[in-house]
């Protein structure tokens, strides 16, 4: 049976960014009186549950109290196979499906951003086809963001626009994820390593990342990881030489906080690098997957054994070269002029 939703949906640690919109959603700011607030009003879920005053996304200044939430442009279609007579399977069908495209668009938020932007409830209001309200369902999922957005700094503010233009389909994300467990189990604990509080939990969830992307034979795992997780990147010998060695020691500090006795100490400067590392290789590794159709891991080891800057399909350097440059816009700008020309030497171009 194929029905309609509209879907609000509260977002907690994303700065207000203007005209943002992403898989059919815009971004809204919402002003909240939690004294004059009406009990009849679809929005009073969100007050009774306790969201809009507790979390820190809540933006207090002399004009109110602000909140972050997304809401659907038009209309989003959805299949069920429950039958309409039977109101509860309705429902519950009807949760499960939107509560996992929610979760499905944190996912995407965290990787193209790597900032824990959190989706901690959303209600929808469910239509016929002759847009008669048949039902409305909401979720909620107690997450606190590890930043209030009032602490975003003009760097931050910058770059998250920047990277709020980067898209990723999810047609292809989830093909990836069918087809490799290893992407979707490492893509799992990248999603995971923003929730805990403690930095090594954190840091360990990292460096697992690598380990389920690359470590396919259990052999020489420290090698295996330092190899490819810095091959992937295709940069040049000096650099991939300096990836190769921050891998090796991501991987003792690891280590060490496993199985050693005094744990080495994991600053804020070292998780940061760390998980701006991993975030690039995933993204890469999602392309190279998805426009070479290579969805076996050990496939995907092969193509990096046998692929260099010189060799590597143009797209392929051109994505790799757009996330080591963020400002996407500019970047595409400056490539479609190059190629109007007839010049192809994106790679070894350095003003970009």
């Amino acid at each position: 049976m194929k029905l309609y939703y509209t879907n609000k949906i509260i977002i907690n640690g994303l700065f207000p960014m203007k005209n943002f919109k992403i898989d059919g959603y815009s971004q809204k700011t919402g002003i909240f009186n939690e004294s004059v607030i009406d009990k009849k009003s679809n929005d009073y879920i969100f007050y009774h549950e306790g969201y809009l005053t507790k979390s820190s996304y809540s933006v207090q200044n002399k004009e109110g109290a602000f909140y972050e939430y997304f809401e659907n442009i038009e209309p989003m279609e959805i299949e069920i196979i429950s039958q309409i007579k039977d109101k509860k399977s309705i429902n519950n069908e009807l949760l499960t499906k939107i509560n996992k495209k929610v979760k499905f668009l944190e996912k995407k938020l965290r990787l193209i951003t790597n900032l824990k932007i959190s989706l901690p409830m959303f209600l929808a209001n469910v239509y016929d086809e002759s847009k008669n309200l048949i039902t409305s369902v909401g979720a909620s999922d107690n997450q606190s963001s590890l930043f209030s957005i009032s602490k975003y700094t003009i760097e931050m503010k910058e770059l998250l626009k920047k990277r709020l233009n980067f898209y990723i389909s999810d047609k292809t994300l989830l093909e990836l994820e069918e087809k490799n467990i290893r992407f979707k189990r490492a893509s799992t604990f990248f999603i995971n390593s923003f929730i805990s509080d403690d930095i090594s939990i954190r840091f360990i969830l990292l460096v697992v990342v690598l380990e389920s992307l690359f470590n396919t034979d259990g052999e020489d795992i420290i090698k295996t990881l330092s190899k490819y997780g810095s091959k992937i990147l295709f940069l040049n010998c000096k650099e991939r030489h300096k990836i190769s060695k921050n891998i090796r020691n991501y991987y003792l500090i690891r280590s060490n906080y496993i199985h050693g006795n005094t744990p080495l100490p994991i600053t804020k400067e070292i998780e940061f690098d760390l998980r701006e590392l991993v975030r690039e290789i995933l993204l890469i590794y999602w392309y190279i997957s998805t426009s070479e159709h290579i969805f076996d891991a050990n496939n995907i080891i092969k193509f990096l054994d046998n692929k260099n800057k010189k060799n590597l399909d143009l797209n392929i350097q051109l994505f790799i070269k757009a996330i080591h440059v963020t400002n996407y816009k500019e970047f595409y700008n400056k490539i479609n002029s190059k190629i109007r020309n007839n010049d192809y030497n994106i790679l070894s171009d350095k003003s970009f």
